[in-house]
């Protein structure tokens, strides 16, 4: 230690400690306070418990998205789609009430179990096993479905385009059925792009399959395979029990 450098004591450490939390609270708070909508979402939260239509919850958990982003650009964080699906960030115990919430009020023919063997091959690819859990949360199925059934697909130039912009360097690593390839780099890339536009499914929730597949680790063609095929069969499920 330098010639006139101060020591503090363990009690003056403690208090410069809890000052310093205090500040970053007061900071957090005001952040918080000047979001357009805080009180909107706060009213909503103590609310929940009463709110029963899906588009109204599923309106109020984009708007807790804009909340998170908000509050990470002007903290200087990562936005949630930087650090992917799973990424621990400010009020995300809000959209995981609103996503509890929703799942409540889910169709008993979406929790309806749908058992997929990982024996099964379709399209080229086997699936993996799954059975009474589910793949997607009721409100992200309810928008993919809109994905699913949107007349207005793309062309095989413009998924491309969309793809290249989309994938993640994973893609140039993975073979399409989910093994680490032996050759890497846009060769390897291209290979999956054009595998994943000959999936027989609706182009658009196959671009959609590429997002997920990045933020839960799972990029390959096989997985969005599976993906698409879950989702197939969990709509014939639910024609047959309700008619969607």
């Amino acid at each position: 230690m330098y010639e006139g450098a101060s020591v503090l004591s363990s009690g003056e450490e403690f208090r410069l400690g809890r000052l310093s939390t205090l500040i970053r609270k007061q900071k957090s708070d005001e952040i918080e306070n000047s979001f357009p909508e805080i009180q909107k979402i706060r009213d909503d939260m103590k609310n929940l418990p009463n709110i029963d239509n899906i588009a109204y919850l599923s309106d109020l958990k984009e708007l807790i998205f804009d909340l998170q982003k908000f509050y990470c650009k002007r903290t200087g964080r990562s936005s949630r789609l930087d650090l992917g699906l799973y990424a621990k960030l400010p009020f995300q115990e809000y959209v995981s009430k609103v996503a509890d919430r929703m799942e409540e009020l889910a169709p008993p023919s979406f929790r309806k179990t749908l058992e997929i063997f990982s024996t099964e091959n379709v399209n080229g690819y086997y699936l993996y096993y799954i059975s009474s859990e589910l793949l997607f949360a009721y409100d992200d199925f309810l928008s993919y479905i809109e994905l699913w059934n949107d007349p207005d697909q793309p062309s095989k130039s413009e998924f491309m385009a969309k793809y290249q912009r989309k994938a993640c360097s994973e893609w140039c690593k993975m073979q399409p059925d989910g093994t680490p390839g032996q050759y890497f780099g846009n060769s390897v890339r291209e290979l999956n792009g054009n595998a994943l536009w000959d999936l027989p499914y609706p182009k658009k929730f196959v671009l959609k399959t590429i997002n997920i597949g990045c933020q839960t680790r799972q990029e390959s063609v096989r997985y969005s395979n599976f993906m698409c095929e879950w989702m197939k069969r969990k709509i014939e499920q639910m024609a047959r029990d309700e008619k969607i």
